[in-house]
């Protein structure tokens, strides 16, 4: 029984992707036959199964994995060019190698699966399902695609959640961009400070609270707060790390120690103070004020 009909022209070469599909399914005990036919330069690919092992489930599965195959060739019909075309279009303002940056992201993105740590890595893998959705949904009206016409008729379709992902891509960059050369302002302007004060513990609780402590064991963060409210910074958008970084900046100490870093709700805090003041920071997660019993401090 004939499971799905691939047709396609000269041009491409889809047999050896078919033919790693029936592999897979071969070891999970599923075993297809493929009949490879040709008129003049269309090529058929028939994807066969017996009689007696055929079901909507098979059928099914069968779906999904050529979905993902097709997926591979239409993304890679795509980078070729069309990638390039839209940043350059769209992100004008981006150097050549900005752009070369941003298409190799977006490639990365669009042809392999990565753990999903960030929101974003969420949102590509939710665009991503959205067109393996479209070429599935095509698969099951029709049983059989022509993967030439696909390209013609409905690639433009597809390319709304590419776009979208680029979008995405270039916006990140944008603000990973700004980001970068705000630490490196930062950099220069607490290397040319002198230090005003040798040490700061910087103490986060289980809760996720702050506290900031000199090497006298006395807490400095009101101190911090006062110089923020001294120097007319009355912004209510300004939060407890955003205090805790200016106090440093200000300060400039020799040796910035974070404790309970495991604790931190907010790892771009703890990372934006290692990129800044680099050299001057230890992370400790083993001694008392990390557990959050009193320390006894030298005086």
């Amino acid at each position: 029984m004939v499971l799905l009909t691939i047709i396609y022209e000269s041009g491409l070469d889809i047999a050896p992707n078919i033919q790693d599909v029936v592999k897979i399914l071969k070891n999970k005990d599923i075993n297809l036959g493929i009949c490879e036919s040709q008129n003049n330069n269309t090529h058929f690919i028939k994807i066969m199964c017996d009689d007696k092992i055929y079901s909507e489930s098979l059928v099914e599965r069968v779906n999904y994995y050529i979905s993902n195959c097709i997926y591979d060739i239409l993304i890679s019909f795509v980078c070729e060019d069309d990638i390039y075309k839209f940043i350059l279009d769209n992100y004008f303002f981006f150097n050549e190698d900005e752009i070369r940056e941003v298409e190799k992201q977006i490639i990365n993105i669009l042809k392999y699966n990565k753990s999903l740590k960030e929101d974003a890595d969420i949102y590509y893998e939710n665009r991503k399902n959205h067109i393996l959705l479209k070429i599935k949904s095509c698969l099951e009206e029709n049983r059989q695609i022509n993967i030439d016409g696909y390209i013609t008729f409905r690639l433009k379709e597809l390319m709304v959640d590419i776009e979208e992902i680029s979008n995405k891509v270039a916006e990140n960059y944008m603000i990973e961009r700004e980001y970068n050369e705000f630490i490196k302002l930062l950099k220069y302007f607490v290397d040319i400070q002198e230090s005003k004060i040798d040490k700061i513990n910087i103490i986060i609780s289980k809760e996720g609270t702050y506290d900031v402590k000199d090497d006298k064991g006395n807490s400095i963060l009101n101190t911090f707060v006062a110089d923020i409210l001294e120097n007319e910074f009355n912004d209510p958008s300004i939060n407890t790390e955003d205090i805790i970084i200016s106090g440093l900046i200000t300060n400039v100490p020799n040796s910035i120690i974070i404790h309970g870093s495991s604790y931190c709700f907010n790892k771009e805090f703890i990372e934006t103070i290692k990129n800044v003041f680099t050299y001057r920071v230890e992370v400790c997660d083993g001694c008392d004020l990390c557990n959050g019993k009193p320390l006894i401090f030298s005086t």
